[in-house]
């Protein structure tokens, strides 16, 4: 090859290194300026525990408890105007309070009986479970 090939070769690639060098460089600073990130200032957040924001309480009977009737009273608390739903494999019941403490009837059956009782208080759930077990007296 003649000296001036192998010249203009070395040049075109010195040429491109610099093109492709500066391409990066400004496309890269040119997006960081593009793209600003704003940082929130902190506020201050209040934690309320969910039990205490429905007011929604299990008073009677307590969990793992033991019974020889065929049903149990279920007593508790919640916000006034809630839907109150009580399921078990045996029994379903809704129904609405009408004052702050609730007492209803709910049957069970033999054996082991995991009741979930939730309380909807302005579209918030909170749900509860218990089990009862319901033994027979042996005479």
């Amino acid at each position: 090859m003649k000296k001036e090939t192998i010249v203009a070769v070395i040049l075109g690639i010195a040429f491109g290194a610099i093109v492709a060098t500066s391409l990066v460089v400004f496309t890269k600073n040119r997006s960081l300026q593009q793209k600003k990130v704003l940082i929130p200032t902190p506020i201050k957040t209040i934690v309320v525990q969910k039990e205490e924001a429905t007011g929604f309480k299990i008073i009677e009977p307590e969990n793992q408890a033991q019974v020889a009737t065929d049903s149990v009273n279920i007593k508790g608390e919640t916000a006034v105007n809630s839907v109150i739903i009580i399921q078990s494999p045996l029994d379903e019941k809704v129904f609405k309070s009408k004052e702050k403490l609730f007492d209803i009837k709910f049957p069970l059956s033999l054996g082991e009986n995991i009741i979930n009782i939730t309380s909807y208080f302005q579209n918030i759930p909170t749900t509860k479970t218990i089990n009862i077990y319901q033994i027979k007296e042996q005479i």
